[in-house]
């Protein structure tokens, strides 16, 4: 039911406010694990990552779908930005799962800081 929680929770903001997914799921889930038997303390973090970029795939094919409806999506930048979402994705999980969860943890928390200074201006 926990997790159920946290998808609703997360959703509804994303969808009223327009944050990330991510940005909400991802400190609940490494809370939620690591409160759980069973998960490795040194790889909650990546766990809580790797599901929550899981999610993302559903949502982001839903708001595909409901933008292609409207005629509001450029498929020839989606065609030729392709690639390099593809390689980077892979790079950065290649990189990710070389970090150890202490310092994957600081970098995710300097990005999320950036990300509301970013929003506040």
């Amino acid at each position: 039911m926990a997790y159920i929680g946290l998808g609703l929770f997360a959703g509804f903001f994303a969808g009223m406010l327009g944050i990330g997914g991510g940005l909400v799921m991802v400190p609940m889930m490494t809370m939620m694990f690591a409160a759980q038997d069973g998960f490795p303390p040194g790889e909650v973090l990546h766990l809580a990552l790797g599901t929550s970029i899981a999610t993302i795939l559903f949502t982001s094919l839903s708001s595909l779908h409901a933008h292609h409806q409207h005629d509001a999506v450029l498929w020839k930048v989606v065609i030729q930005i392709t690639p390099g979402i593809l390689f980077g994705s892979l790079l950065g999980t290649l990189f990710a799962s070389n970090v150890p969860a202490k310092p994957a943890g600081a970098v995710f928390h300097l990005l999320c800081l950036f990300r509301c200074l970013a929003d506040d201006s």
